[in-house]
């Protein structure tokens, strides 16, 4: 299957240049076993091997045709290979080495929710990653591919995988970053452009972490262009970490925390999100104003979604003169801000309602449209997919 591209279990092919990219990145002498759970065409291996030419390689995938099942074959002694599930609860046992025995691991997860199984929790126990999420059940697989590879590892051993956006830049996973910093270490975060993987725009990182040592450093933030180039290295605190590990959110506060500006949080007096879903607003009783909505360029709502200050809108989130809307989810979301001149307005719980304070309003939808604004806005947007905006990382930027 063509490198770069998903398929049905979830996975997305890496490149030869990220493969590179990441290998340099482990600062591993001479390690005798490598493992990759989730190997696939093998191209994290065959990089590796360039690099480490005398280790011994223990390849895993699901996938009776995965590329990597071949090396045995094909390449000799060194590559072993095992067809199975990668996250079965004593997948050691299956392969020649002892929990706690491999030098390096690399792993680029597949982008899946598995189904729940009693042991998963025991996987992110064993390595201190118990705490990541209130509901486990919703965890996605990077995480149990992370927690299983670690628990692989021997102290000090290197870790190093491509995680998508959420995983490094997302509050719902500063328990994760928190969880790494505490029991491990994080060695290196390199960010990887939107286009690195094909038929996808979602971002992804290479992320190295150090088993079982002592988070004693700053960690090393990159990013990676689109030519191959690496920019300089950011230092970050473990403590801003477990906030956010993304280059684009780091470099811009570097950039812009050095001048006289202020965060939007100053100009805002309080914000909240729309009400109704885009299912949901067919069914209310008032007009609701969506993203799909606002026409490209227009930054006024339209007045077919004006109501009289008399109509009851019950417990509804309403806009009100003055009132920024902007764009909390969606592709083009950065593009997506309005300013209320009039009537009463009731938002989709797409758009943020922003109320700005007094005497501020058009100089916050000034920013917020200005490039730097957009440049901003699309810097705070992560996921895969659907791309969103938080309520905190919107009030924390920097203009």
């Amino acid at each position: 299957m063509a490198q770069g591209r998903t398929d049905s279990l979830g996975r997305y092919y890496t490149r030869e240049c990220v493969a590179s990219v990441l290998v340099d990145a482990i600062d591993a002498v001479l390690p005798h076993t490598i493992i990759d759970l989730g190997a696939g065409a093998g191209t994290l291996i065959t990089e590796a091997a360039k690099r480490w030419g005398k280790a011994r390689y223990l390849t895993v995938d699901i996938d009776r045709k995965a590329a990597s099942g071949g090396f045995p074959t094909a390449l000799g002694r060194a590559y072993r290979h095992h067809v199975g599930d990668a996250l079965e609860r004593n997948i050691e046992s299956l392969l020649p080495v002892p929990r706690g025995g491999a030098c390096v691991a690399l792993c680029n997860p597949p982008y899946i929710r598995p189904k729940w199984q009693i042991h998963f929790r025991d996987l992110l126990e064993e390595v201190g990653l118990e705490s990541v999420l209130p509901k486990a059940r919703d965890l996605p697989a990077d995480v149990l591919f992370v927690a299983q590879s670690l628990r692989l590892l021997k102290p000090g051993g290197r870790l190093g995988l491509i995680l998508p956006d959420g995983l490094i830049a997302g509050e719902r996973f500063a328990s994760f970053r928190s969880a790494l910093v505490t029991h491990h270490s994080i060695h290196q975060v390199v960010e990887l452009p939107r286009s690195i993987f094909r038929r996808t725009e979602a971002k992804a990182h290479i992320l190295v972490v150090g088993r079982s040592e002592s988070q004693a450093k700053d960690i090393l933030v990159r990013c990676l262009n689109l030519t191959g180039k690496l920019s300089e290295a950011i230092a970050v605190s473990p403590e801003r970490a477990c906030e956010r590990l993304d280059y684009s959110f780091h470099v811009a506060g570097t950039k812009i925390g050095k001048r006289p500006r202020n965060c939007v949080g100053d100009f805002v007096e309080n914000v909240s999100r729309g009400s109704y879903s885009s299912r949901t607003r067919k069914d209310a009783s008032v007009v609701v104003f969506h993203t799909s909505d606002l026409p490209p360029g227009r930054t006024t709502v339209p007045k077919r979604f004006w109501l009289r200050p008399a109509v009851a809108t019950g417990s509804a989130v309403t806009a009100i003169a003055g009132d920024l809307l902007v764009a909390r989810v969606g592709r083009g979301l950065s593009k997506k801000i309005c300013v209320v001149t009039a009537g009463k307005i009731v938002p989709s719980d797409c758009f943020l309602r922003i109320r700005p304070r007094a005497g501020l309003s058009q100089k916050l939808l000034q920013l917020l449209t200005s490039s730097r604004g957009q440049e901003a806005l699309e810097r705070i947007a992560h996921g895969v997919g659907a791309r969103f905006i938080t309520v905190q990382a919107f009030l924390c930027i920097r203009i």
